[in-house]
């Protein structure tokens, strides 16, 4: 299939879609491509199945406003969801899930996010799993209950598990990230960041757990288990 919809050097795209039961659906290729353009975007629910060049995409797009429902990402390659803002970016529906192979689950920069997501996985990435750079708003990765690894596995990332710089309002529950190439959880700056029920498993030699540097903001563990 092809992308669903794309917005290259363009202004004054506005769907406002949601609330009447539409949806973007995609099977191999990304559902929302944004370059350099200004969009407002309102979706019941997005899903992007089997693609191998990630499902959401926004870069230079400042001023954008995309707000999904429900999110449901299935790909074999490229980055999950990939923001580069200044923009802004929710996902609102508590069944919401993004499993990403080959490529990073979610990386946002410069960006407003109001993101709820039941899991958030990645295996094999040649980067990292997810990755947060000067973020404001909320990042929710909630799990069931405190069931280990509903939240997502971040598993054989090439870089970082987990990155988050400068990234406020963080929560990451339920969540097991396996890294053995380097650090599974890097916190830098002025991140606000709550991790539960959070398992690591590191097996590198030289690598850490959990590494905070820098840190102005907060930094809050309420269950975590490191082995390795």
């Amino acid at each position: 299939g092809g992308i669903g919809i794309r917005a290259n050097a363009s202004t004054g795209l506005t769907i406002n879609a949601g609330g009447a039961g539409a949806s973007l659906t995609s099977q191999g290729a990304r559902a929302l491509e944004v370059i350099g353009s200004v969009a407002t975007l309102t979706l019941d629910d997005l899903t992007v199945t089997g693609s191998a060049t990630g499902a959401v995409s926004m870069t230079g797009a400042g001023g954008s406003n995309v707000a999904i429902g429900v999110l449901s990402a299935t790909t074999t390659g490229g980055t999950a969801v990939s923001l580069n803002g200044p923009l802004t970016f929710g996902v609102s529906g508590a069944a919401s899930f993004i499993a990403a192979t080959a490529g990073p689950a979610f990386v946002a920069a410069n960006s407003t996010l109001d993101v709820t997501l039941r899991s958030a996985g990645s295996s094999g990435s040649s980067t990292t799993g997810i990755s947060l750079t000067t973020t404001t708003g909320t990042f929710d990765v909630t799990g069931t209950g405190t069931t280990a690894g509903s939240g997502g596995v971040i598993a054989s990332p090439g870089d970082e598990g987990i990155v988050l710089a400068g990234a406020a309002g963080v929560s990451l529950s339920n969540m097991d990230v396996d890294s053995d190439a380097d650090t599974a959880v890097d916190i830098t700056g002025a991140s606000t960041v709550e991790l539960n029920n959070l398992e690591i498993t590191q097996t590198g030699s030289d690598e850490l757990g959990i590494s905070v540097l820098d840190l102005s903001g907060s930094l809050a563990i309420d269950g975590a288990t490191i082995s390795g």
